[in-house]
């Protein structure tokens, strides 16, 4: 129960997080000490803004529901029978720098190109499977 309810709290810090990204940035360094862009698996030529929805249905999301709807940035609440997760896309690679860089404080995420998952460890590695992408943070706290 409590790490249900922990992992509740990673969700909603998640997904508050894409709504504060749409308007603002950080800049400056990692969580790791890394700069943002050292994190990223991609580089300025290879990225490419993803969509929410497709994304969302190849991970296999039953239920999305749109949380931010901003030009720069979408992320929603996913549900896969028991388990739930946040997807959040960007149009501009500064935009997801910007988001890791803020996101690696609530704990591992995973990380594509033009695109940002948020879930309980297992469900990431599963989302990994499925998606690609890489695992970022956790292992720094």
């Amino acid at each position: 129960m409590g790490y249900r309810r922990q992992t509740g709290h990673v969700l909603v810090a998640l997904a508050a997080l894409g709504a504060l990204s749409a308007g603002c940035g950080t800049g400056g360094q990692g969580h790791s000490g890394q700069s943002p862009a050292e994190l990223l698996p991609f580089n300025s030529e290879q990225f490419a803004p993803a969509n929410l929805e497709e994304l969302a249905a190849r991970a296999g999301c039953e239920d999305l529901e749109v949380q931010v709807n901003a030009e720069s940035i979408r992320s929603g609440y996913c549900h896969s029978g028991q388990d739930q997760f946040v997807l959040t896309t960007f149009t501009t690679q500064k935009g997801q720098q910007e988001w890791t860089d803020q996101a690696l404080g609530s704990g591992q995420v995973l990380i594509g190109n033009g695109w940002a998952a948020g879930a309980e460890a297992e469900m990431l590695q599963q989302l990994r499977d499925k998606l690609g992408g890489s695992l970022q943070g956790g292992g720094h706290h």
